[in-house]
């Protein structure tokens, strides 16, 4: 499920990176690119993307070499890579959010990059297995408490 949001965050940024040394927001004479928040939000988001798509890939690397030596993954194994999935789709919200608030009005067209990254990410987001219910499902693990595991 992580790739979907993943992509979507990729997508926004590459999109703000692309407008920033064109798009100019007045007052300023300058492309957005030149703003110094505009900056440290690319790279904020950027590293941030990178951080998330790290951890999705160790938490199912984890289980592919369970999987590989025949066993199957634990159930610690499997609420980590849901933790990991959360944590990407947050990230990606994010990341979203902050390249959709750059973007301008100009982005609120409905043939706009962003806002179509907009519309997908916040549409995915509503999706059970990003809830606040999956949230809990791995806590309840960390803590040891006992639950079905049927969508781990």
């Amino acid at each position: 499920m992580a790739g979907f949001p993943l992509g979507v965050a990729r997508r926004a940024i590459d999109e703000l990176v692309a407008v920033a040394s064109t798009k100019v927001r007045p007052p300023r004479p300058d492309p957005i690119g030149h703003d110094d928040d505009v900056q440290v939000a690319i790279a904020g988001s950027e590293g941030a993307l990178q951080a998330a798509r790290a951890f999705v890939f160790d938490a199912l690397g984890a289980m592919w070499d369970s999987a590989l030596a025949g066993d199957v993954p634990s159930d610690e194994q499997r609420a980590r890579f849901l933790l990991a999935n959360q944590h990407a789709m947050r990230v990606a919200v994010d990341t979203v959010d902050t390249a959709m608030g750059f973007g301008g009005m100009s982005a609120l067209r409905p043939e706009h990059p962003l806002q179509r990254c907009l519309r997908d990410i916040h549409a995915a987001d509503q999706h059970i297995y990003f809830s606040q219910a999956a949230t809990k499902r791995y806590a309840k693990a960390r803590l040891g408490i006992e639950q079905e595991t049927f969508w781990f």
